[in-house]
């Protein structure tokens, strides 16, 4: 684990930090980043996401009998 320290605080290096640094060099605002980081994670929590439902035993799905509708 590659660790720099910055004001007393342990900082870890990796590939958001390193994209971080090459667009703020090229002109970005630290405000715009969450729109670049944003849409390449996508691709990873859409495979997570299949994962999940198609795993078996899955907790984020219910069937029938355990749904009881307590309505007026």
């Amino acid at each position: 684990m590659n660790l720099y320290k910055h004001e007393g605080k342990a900082l870890f290096r990796g590939i958001d930090g390193a994209m971080s640094a090459i667009l703020l060099e090229i002109g970005f605002a630290p405000g715009q980043m969450r729109d670049i980081f944003a849409p390449a994670r996508l691709p990873g929590l859409i495979v997570h996401a299949v994962e999940q439902a198609e795993a078996p035993g899955n907790p984020l799905r219910l069937s029938g009998d355990e749904i009881a509708y307590e309505g007026p």
